[in-house]
């Protein structure tokens, strides 16, 4: 008998303890468990033609996931096919090397659309926990490197960030410091981070046009990425080799999505009047910004 009650109260709030339900993962019958950091499977007697144990880790396999009825639909980026039955994941990036990850789709059909939303709130709860960026404003270079920055923008960064269900504003650049003048006057309360698609030089540019703010104190905590679309790309190489991701554009885009961090000195120098900030070519006056891999988030104090 219904409980009008419980019917009032809505859905049930998501539980701390892992979820375990009977499911279909990409139309194969299995017992799936939901924990704080990923989502496992095994095929039951029915399916087990799919192979043993699989499981996706929520903070480096998915970009992100959306609730349709009964499914669950996860948007993966993977190395390695973990989707099991299914449509084979399609490649993504500019890298060539067999560490390089690729787009997929899991799609878990639950017993009822009461257990799919509350699935589903508990992976919303986990991403929020993860710190992702949900607004993002895009500074496109067309003019850098070979002239991609428009193209590699449409075809590698926005897919990846539309599957995450990010949303977006981009700007192209015109001119020379065009970049430093955006970041001087962006309404910065309006995203969680700047993203650079282009070479080294643009990102210099928005550094120098946040801390030559009357805010800056506030301005370059503001979160800062790049995205490798120009001739020098030396930061993003460096920076995901540090965090021992191969050099890819999508790699740069995903390890934005997820929200890595990573400190990277300021340079100061004044002459005169004019003052001027480097992230990579000066060696003195040294001051802290805090970076996210490949994205920058600074902390200058």
């Amino acid at each position: 008998m219904a409980d009008p009650q419980a019917e009032a109260r809505g859905p049930p709030e998501p539980r701390a303890e892992a979820l375990v339900e009977p499911v279909r993962v990409n139309g194969s019958a299995a017992e799936a468990t939901l924990s704080s950091a990923e989502l496992a499977w095994r095929p039951t007697a029915a399916g087990r033609d799919s192979g043993g144990r699989r499981k996706l880790e929520l903070e480096s396999d998915v970009l992100g996931f959306q609730v349709e009825g009964r499914a669950l639909k996860l948007a993966t980026f993977t190395r390695g096919d973990v989707t099991g039955a299914g449509r084979p994941p399609s490649p993504v990036g500019c890298g060539g090397g067999a560490e390089d990850r690729k787009r997929g789709e899991v799609a878990v059909e639950m017993e009822s659309e009461e257990a799919a939303e509350r699935w589903g709130h508990a992976i919303r709860d986990r991403f929020a926990s993860l710190g992702r960026p949900k607004r993002l404003f895009f500074i496109v270079n067309p003019y850098g490197g070979k002239r991609g920055g428009r193209k590699i923008f449409q075809t590698e960064v926005l897919p990846l960030i539309e599957a995450a269900h990010i949303l977006y504003t981009m700007q192209e650049t015109n001119y020379r410091l065009h970049a430093q003048e955006i970041a001087g006057s962006l309404d910065l309360k309006k995203y969680d981070g700047i993203v650079c698609v282009s070479g080294d030089g643009i990102l210099v540019e928005v550094v120098n046009g946040l801390l030559q703010r009357d805010d800056w104190d506030k301005a370059i905590k503001v979160p800062l990425g790049i995205i490798p679309a120009g001739t020098g790309n030396g930061m993003v190489q460096g920076l995901l080799h540090s965090a021992g991701e191969p050099f890819s554009m999508s790699n740069a885009v995903f390890a934005i999505i997820r929200g890595h961090r990573r400190a990277l000195d300021v340079t100061s120098v004044v002459q005169g009047k004019t003052k001027f900030f480097s992230v990579m070519m000066l060696t003195w006056g040294r001051h802290c910004i805090s970076l996210m891999l490949p994205f920058f988030f600074p902390n200058y104090n």
